[in-house]
């Protein structure tokens, strides 16, 4: 059994605006500074699978007029994401449907590194869909994880983003050193389980 990891980034926002936007919606979460204007959330709640994540990046893209994705890893297995921006899904991807579906194919799905490239793009970041496409299409990955890990840099998304779950931060005595982030990044935490 592999390593299984599950969050969602937000890109361009209101820190505290992601923040709120979780309270008000009584979701308990860790939600942690990156850079360049990019918010992580490690949500408690298992809003996972295409439907989970598809109503989280609906809501959050919607309320907070941002660029948001979904993503997880399952396994260390399976990568998925969804991406909405304005409250509307642009893609969606999965790294092996038939992982969940015996009928389905285990070539990847989905995935459109042109609006990738071009929702991610940042002055401090350049996105390249021919890399983006690479990672998303080469079916030799053996972990999942180094996928994730791959996609995000190539996204200019934060690190920490690919490592972690709500459970693991709420059961570590240090949840910023468990993400590698100084404690001040730490935006918003709520009570632990």
């Amino acid at each position: 059994m592999g390593t299984s990891s599950r969050s969602v980034t937000l890109v361009r926002c209101d820190r505290g605006g992601v923040a709120a936007f979780w309270r008000s919606a009584g979701w308990r979460a860790y939600v942690v500074e990156g850079e360049a204007g990019q918010v992580v959330v490690f949500d408690e709640a298992d809003r996972s699978g295409e439907e989970g994540m598809t109503a989280v990046v609906v809501g959050a893209s919607a309320a907070l007029a941002t660029v948001v994705i979904a993503a997880e890893v399952i396994d260390s297995d399976v990568l998925s994401f969804v991406v909405a921006s304005g409250g509307v899904v642009v893609d969606r991807y999965c790294s092996c449907p038939g992982y969940f579906d015996e009928e389905g194919s285990f070539e990847p799905s989905g995935g459109d590194a042109q609006a990738l490239a071009e929702l991610f793009a940042a002055p401090t970041h350049s996105t390249d869909p021919v890399v983006i496409e690479e990672i998303l299409d080469d079916v030799e990955y053996v972990f999942a994880d180094d996928r994730q890990r791959e996609l995000f840099n190539a996204l200019g998304l934060p690190r920490f983003a690919t490592s972690s779950t709500f459970e693991r931060l709420a059961w570590a005595s240090d949840p910023a050193g468990e993400l590698g982030v100084s404690p001040s990044a730490v935006v918003a935490s709520f009570d632990r389980p």
